[in-house]
């Protein structure tokens, strides 16, 4: 699906793109195949399906807080395979193996932006070790763009534009809104299409 993109060319000045840059590229859904995750039996079946790929696109969402002071636990994971993405409902069923199990796994990449931030908030509701994580705006860090979120990688690598518009919806629902989902499958989408220009161009 990447092939179908075209990455757009920043300005001279360390990579940058502008948000006027950002707004004038296609608005772009994952239209693939997505599958909500809400049982053990299912979470068992999922995991053992990624165990599979060797790159996820990693993501979670949490519901937001308005109150200074106050912040909630991650209310879904996000994994993005090649053919399919994956949303773990933890309201349903709570982080536990073998999803755990996947993320504790060395043997497959999983890539997202700030996803050491999210895989430590993960780590409060049940003890484990991340391992196999790439942070994608670090990489950037690293080969000096300037533009590390990750609808601005999406830009620069995917020539796309994602939405953030459901950002601070309530993600602790019990039933996600269409739109919810849409936005939660193009994010992990994104993180693993990123991943792999980024392995194509020798940065990873």
């Amino acid at each position: 699906m990447k092939d179908e993109f075209d990455p757009v060319t920043p300005d001279e000045e360390g990579g940058k793109l502008s948000r006027d840059d950002i707004n004038t590229l296609p608005l772009f859904h994952y239209p693939g195949k997505v599958i909500l995750i809400r049982t053990a039996g299912d979470m068992k079946k999922a995991s053992e399906r990624l165990s599979r790929e060797r790159v996820l696109g990693f993501d979670t969402e949490t519901r937001p807080s308005f109150v200074r002071g106050k912040s909630y636990s991650p209310s879904l994971v996000q994994l993005a395979g090649a053919h399919e993405i994956y949303l773990f409902q933890l309201k349903w069923q709570p982080f536990s193996s073998p999803l755990v199990d996947l993320l504790a796994s060395g043997d497959i990449v999983k890539a997202g932006v700030a996803v050491h931030e999210d895989m430590h908030a993960l780590e409060k509701l049940c003890p484990f070790i991340p391992a196999g994580v790439v942070d994608l705006a670090a990489v950037a860090r690293r080969h000096h763009l300037q533009n590390q979120s990750l609808r601005a990688l999406a830009a620069f690598f995917l020539g796309v534009r994602v939405s953030k518009g459901e950002q601070c919806s309530n993600w602790a629902a019990r039933d996600l809104t269409l739109r919810q989902v849409r936005y939660a499958a193009t994010d992990a989408w994104a993180s693993r299409a990123i991943y792999l220009r980024m392995q194509e161009q020798g940065m990873v």
